[in-house]
This record gives structure tokens, sequence and C-alpha cells, in this order.
């Protein structure tokens, strides 16, 4: 049994502190800050649990309405760039994807995924993720749920269709545009597509993926040409 929240940390709400302009009303800020407080200390994810484990908690029904609201997303963004920015002056982002294995056979975005480290299909969700590693640490940037188009068609979502290359190449983008200190993108080799290239090219962005190597600043290092910029 894992013992109930009652106060968080001076340094925690000093960190979540400058998400408060995020939240229209001062109840959603507390609610967005009993649940980074749960996901911090439990290896559970359900809703239910996490909101119990908060000692003066809200009905469930609460956090559910508020993870149902709309809030300031762009600006939580922000606020987590501006963050590691005043840590790290200089760092790289790594694109990946991952499976997050799933029980509930009727969660939206889950579905059977081949996986190849185990060489068999399982049910859950399969992520398009993205890190920034600096000097003094290891940050979570994003992780979006990727989505199949063979799924979505089923859905009669067809639309909404987005690659995981497309994907990596907006959170690049979005880390870019709120000022994230970087200058190399690594990853999979199957990540440096034509797209991604042309797209790191034009913004000079430094790429390594595997034992291929390219910088906006000089030659190509490596036996495979995929991007260079002068």
């Amino acid at each position: 049994m894992e013992i109930p929240i009652v106060k968080n940390p001076d340094i925690l709400d000093e960190l979540l502190s400058n998400y408060r302009s995020a939240f229209p009303e001062i109840r959603q800020f507390r609610h967005f800050s009993e649940l980074i407080s749960a996901l911090n200390i439990s290896g559970k994810r359900s809703v239910a649990h996490l909101n119990s484990i908060v000692s003066d908690h809200v009905n469930q029904s609460n956090m559910n309405r508020f993870l149902e609201s709309k809030f300031d997303m762009e600006t939580i963004f922000r606020k987590t760039i501006d963050l590691i920015n005043s840590i790290e002056k200089d760092g790289i982002l790594a694109i990946d994807d991952t499976i997050v294995e799933k029980t509930g056979k009727h969660m939206e975005g889950a579905s059977w995924i081949f996986d190849h480290s185990v060489g068999k299909n399982v049910f859950g969700m399969q992520l398009a993720t993205c890190t920034f590693s600096g000097k003094y640490g290891f940050y979570p940037i994003s992780a979006d749920i990727y989505r199949r188009l063979e799924s979505l068609e089923k859905e009669k979502k067809e639309e909404e269709y987005i690659t995981k290359i497309e994907m990596q190449i907006q959170t690049i983008g979005k880390c870019i545009s709120a000022g994230l200190n970087f200058h190399t993108v690594v990853g999979d080799i199957w990540y440096f597509t034509k797209d991604i290239n042309s797209f790191a090219f034009l913004l000079k962005i430094e790429g390594v993926c595997s034992s291929i190597y390219y910088k906006h600043r000089g030659s190509i290092l490596g036996t495979t040409s995929i991007c260079s910029s002068s």
C-alpha cells in the first residue's frame, strides 16, 4: 500500500508554480499539481488510483472532468522548455518510438501491434517519443500516441492520420519555436528519410543516426550521405 500524499515537497511546489498561468481556474491547477505528485510516486497509472493516493482528494469524477477540459497545452510546453533552458545551455534531442502494453480492450488508441523486440503482436499503444539530453540531466519532451491508418479508417477518422516521421517533425518544430537550446537530433536510421532530412537541412540542425553523422558546419562523416548544410 502506498503512503498517501499529504503535502508536496517545497521544490516540487516551486517548479509547479511556473505552470499556474496555463490554468484559468485555481481548481484546475490543483488537479494538475495532484496528478503530477501522484505520477511521481506511483507505479499505477489509472485515474482512480492516482486520485485516491492524495490525502484530501476530490471525487474521481472531478478529476475525470479536469482531464477532459481544455487548458493551455502550448503554455505548459513553453514553460517546460523555459525550465530546461534555465538549466541547460545546449543539448541533444533524441527521437524514438516505443510500445506501451495495455490490458483494457476498449482503450482509445490501443490496438494489436507487432513488437520487434519480442517478435510477436502485443496489445497496447505505440508512442512517438522525444527526449532532451543535456549536461546536467535527461528530460522528457513528448510522448504522443501514434494511430495506424487502418485503425482510424475503421472509426472514419482517416483525415487525422499522421506518420511517426511527421509527428517527430512537428515536435522538433515546436522545440525550435519554443527556443529550446539544442543543436543535434539523434534517432534510429529509418527516421532519417528525405522529409526529415530536408527539414533538418533548412533549419541547419545536426543529425546522428546509427553510425552516420551530419552537421550544419562541416562535411558528412560516415559511409552514407543523408544530409548536409554549410
